[in-house]
């Protein structure tokens, strides 16, 4: 049976303040382009949208343009998630919308400075999610278990001078040809599965790693 995907779309956004009805339709826009794509089971939307003349406890606006963006929100059922000023003076300015509020949580809007220097406050926030993980496998060399001294005699024999006597490319590439040529007599392969860390991660890294610790 084929395994069923949810995909979560999460779009930033940041939009400077003297942006006029031009911006708004790009928002717009994109914003009916991601609710008409029926793939999405949820959408995320977050950034700095500079409204400052929105009350986002009644969703309303003082300013034409203002009450643009609230009405297109309500038509796309997004939802507002930050219920703190975000801004020294004391604007909600750095907003979080979904169609899945109950997919949300630990909404925390973060103390001055605290991820950088800025007159905005930090939001951060946990999207609930199941998911399992694809392992992909690949071979590597096992160093370990090298014929070094086999791989010498082997690199040692060959006419190197005749060999890259040519452009740097073409060089790089007969040299990387016979490199990998030698390596695959010499040194044996294992197959591993890479789960929560990037290839580069091997045993070796690992110990060094706990040995910091």
């Amino acid at each position: 049976n084929k395994q069923s995907v949810t995909n979560y779309c999460i779009t930033t956004c940041y939009r400077v303040g003297t942006l006029g009805d031009p911006n708004f339709n790009e928002i717009e826009q994109h914003l009916r382009n991601i609710a008409a794509r029926k793939k999405f089971a949820a959408h995320f939307v977050v950034g700095d949208f500079n409204l400052p003349e929105v009350n986002w406890s009644n969703g309303q606006s003082s300013t034409r343009l203002g009450t643009r963006f609230v009405d297109l929100f309500n038509d796309l059922g997004l939802v507002q998630m930050i219920t703190k000023p975000t801004h020294e003076k004391g604007k909600i300015l750095d907003l979080l919308f979904t169609n899945l509020v109950g997919a949300v949580e630990n909404t925390t809007v973060m103390d001055k400075n605290e991820v950088c220097s800025s007159d905005h406050y930090g939001i951060s926030f946990s999207i609930k999610m199941k998911f399992r993980k694809k392992c992909n496998k690949r071979k590597i060399y096992n160093f370990k278990r090298a014929d070094w001294e086999g791989l010498n005699r082997d690199l040692k024999s060959e006419r190197w001078d005749a060999h890259l006597y040519c452009d740097a490319e073409t060089g790089w590439h007969r040299f990387k040809t016979i490199l990998n040529h030698h390596m695959e007599k010499r040194i044996p392969t294992i197959t591993v599965t890479d789960k929560d860390q990037p290839p580069w991660f091997d045993s070796d890294t690992y110990q060094m790693c706990l040995k910091k610790k």
